[in-house]
């Protein structure tokens, strides 16, 4: 009877032992379970919940308010606070080196032809030099004449170009042109020996006439000239002192 007994306790023990055995494994189980479900690994494909913490940006399109990726990589940025360390935004301004050196001391100007290139008149090193920006960017320098300061450019609707300089030789107003084919320059006034930046302007019609204005440098009166007749003809626009000195 005892020997019944012992056995019957014996396998009692054994059942409990078992049932301790898969209710542990279920606990573990649920335990894992809860740590997969509350992982901060975020496999999301927007950046739209508040549990993304990745460090690199894996979504598509990149539309979260507070970016906070360490690397940017979608196509249109379009965050409303973007701090990003790298922005691979392509808006924006661009800057072109052309020439190094002092190109441009004495004055600078430019214009868009025709044909969608982009003509900027230097003087560099006394020399009036024309940079020749295409659409591809790529630049070409072209030495037009020597001894020249405060260049100023206009175009015809032909593209032909236009230039009024200081001669810095006769110290007069002076119009350099490659209208003909080949850049050809000429006196615009020769009584006015001295000329100063910024005291003069001027535009060119449909015909490729010339309309220039001008402070004259020896009385400081307001004139205007043109060459419609073929040669400079010039007239006094207001005689009072000093007008057109700024």
């Amino acid at each position: 009877m005892n020997g019944c007994n012992r056995g019957a306790n014996v396998l009692r023990e054994g059942v409990m032992k078992a049932h301790l055995y898969f209710l542990s494994i279920i606990i573990v189980l649920f335990a894992l379970a809860t740590v997969v479900a509350g992982c901060s690994c975020d496999d999301d494909d927007d950046d739209n919940h508040g549990d993304d913490d990745d460090t690199a940006d894996d979504d598509t399109a990149d539309d979260d308010t507070g970016d906070d990726d360490t690397g940017d990589d979608d196509t249109g940025d379009d965050d409303t606070g973007d701090d990003d360390t790298g922005d691979d935004d392509t808006d924006g301004v661009m800057i072109e080196k052309i020439e190094g050196g002092w190109p441009g001391t004495n004055g600078t100007s430019l214009v868009f032809g025709e044909d969608g290139q982009a003509y900027i008149a230097a003087v560099k090193a006394r020399t009036l030099t024309l940079y020749t920006v295409s659409e591809d960017k790529a630049v070409d320098a072209e030495e037009i004449l020597r001894f020249a300061a405060y260049p100023e450019m206009a175009a015809d609707d032909a593209g032909k170009l236009y230039i009024v300089y200081a001669d810095l030789t006769e110290k007069n107003l002076a119009l350099v042109t490659n209208q003909s084919g080949q850049w050809v320059s000429a006196p615009v006034d020769l009584s006015s020996e001295i000329v100063y930046p910024d005291t003069y302007g001027f535009t060119v019609d449909g015909a490729g006439t010339v309309h220039l204005c001008y402070q004259h440098q020896d009385n400081y009166t307001l004139l205007y000239a043109t060459n419609a007749g073929g040669t400079w003809q010039s007239e006094t626009v207001d005689s009072n002192q000093y007008v057109g000195m700024y």
